[in-house]
């Protein structure tokens, strides 16, 4: 059996190996590790709503002190201004590494699935006797978390408002200035789990534990697996969308922003060097956008999306919510919540459609091949989860739905 620390270092060993095998590669070609224009900038993260980060303003300096005999001026050298040195290559790539990728690590057993995501088909749930529970009186309780993968431009954002609003459930996201264990509205701990330097935070303030949520949100796979332990599994589910409408949908969401795109083309995009492709697969597999995707990439994508995830698809929205009530017990609290959310999603992006069979509709096709391919398998995945949670007769459903909502109100 492999202990934890050594699966970690299996991990991190498979990503230097990667790394340095493509650099060694490069060189013999006399190609830079980037080159065809493929350089990553220093944050290529995909932001969790498709929009950039709140930049906050920096603190007020303290009073300068006076300089003391034989003391150097901090800004000066030689009498020229002084600039911090720049970064190694090394230390540039451990910065989009952990930008890319999250920063944190999960225990990973020999298939390099995260041990502490529950597998898919497993249905002990960890429950637990919880003899502190208020009332005085035992309370059964579920030790696992949901864990949310949330895809961008996937239909996250009208999810997390149904968990919210429609079940109840607790989340984290930070909403303030700064992350605190405080919540920042009703249901919301201000904690950010989509960020590299939010996900350490909420490991080291081991929020899994602090029964303050019950789903994490993360588009970080391996590191937002990394905040569950021994104690608290994460139970994992995903919103899958067309790979070539995700593309399409980030595009436009982020031209609103990035002043060189606004005279940019959809089709210079994704035709363009700089394309990052097959983000998903990446994810899963935890390999950097400069290392080349093979079969074996995708089998590993795949074997951890069916082993660890249960699938949403963007598409079937409403069987899709079905089958997540069937495999969490999830429930509508309030009648018509999510009829309500679902006739007006959150976070809508109107934008021109990238029409089948057009040139850049092909060129993505080409491009997100590995996606492309976890895609389909991913519908494979959720029409035999339909089999696995058959639905009721309508009428019976529409009664029981009711009979909980009226249960819910009651209390």
């Amino acid at each position: 059996m492999i202990s934890p620390i050594q699966q970690r270092r299996v991990l991190l060993v498979s990503l230097l190996i990667g790394i340095i095998a493509i650099s060694i590669q490069a060189q013999e070609d006399n190609v830079a590790l980037r080159g065809h224009n493929r350089r990553l900038q220093e944050n290529v993260m995909v932001y969790d709503s498709g929009e950039p980060p709140v930049v906050e303003t920096p603190a007020e300096q303290p009073p300068e002190v006076a300089e003391q005999p034989g003391e150097t001026q901090e800004e000066e050298r030689d009498g020229e201004d002084w600039s911090p040195p720049e970064l190694t290559q090394e230390e540039i790539e451990a910065k989009q590494i952990r930008s890319y990728l999250g920063g944190l690590y999960p225990a990973v057993d020999v298939n390099m699935c995260p041990i502490y995501l529950r597998d898919t088909a497993d249905m002990t749930a960890g429950y637990t006797m919880d003899l502190y529970s208020g009332g005085g009186k035992p309370v059964l309780r579920n030790r696992d978390l949901a864990f949310f993968w949330h895809i961008p431009r996937s239909g996250g954002s009208t999810v997390k408002n149904i968990l919210n609003y429609c079940y109840d459930l607790r989340r984290a996201e930070q909403l303030g200035d700064a992350p605190s264990l405080d919540y920042a509205r009703n249901n919301v701990l201000n904690v950010d789990t989509t960020s590299p330097d939010g996900l350490q935070f909420a490991q080291e303030n081991n929020i899994v534990s602090s029964n303050m949520v019950d789903v994490i949100v993360s588009n970080y796979f391996l590191s937002g697996s990394a905040l569950f332990n021994d104690e608290h599994y994460g139970k994992t589910f995903t919103m899958l969308r067309h790979p070539v409408e995700v593309a399409t949908s980030l595009f436009y969401q982020r031209r609103k922003y990035i002043e060189a795109w606004k005279s940019m083309s959809f089709y210079d995009y994704v035709a363009g060097d700089a394309y990052l492709d097959s983000w998903q697969t990446r994810q899963l597999t935890g390999t950097m956008p400069w290392v080349p995707l093979t079969e074996e990439h995708l089998e590993q994508a795949k074997n951890t999306l069916k082993t660890k995830v249960f699938v949403g698809v963007l598409t079937e929205m409403e069987e899709t919510l079905r089958q997540l009530k069937a495999h969490y017990g999830w429930g509508e609290k309030i009648a018509g919540c999510e009829k309500a959310h679902l006739s007006d999603p959150a976070s809508v992006n109107d934008h021109p459609v990238t029409e089948h069979g057009k040139a850049a509709w092909k060129i993505l096709v080409d491009k997100e091949k590995w996606d492309m391919a976890l895609y389909y398998y991913g519908l494979e995945l959720f029409a035999e989860q339909r089999n696995r949670y058959p639905p009721k007769d309508q009428a019976e459903q529409d009664v029981a739905e009711a009979a909980v909502a009226e249960i819910a109100a009651a209390v």
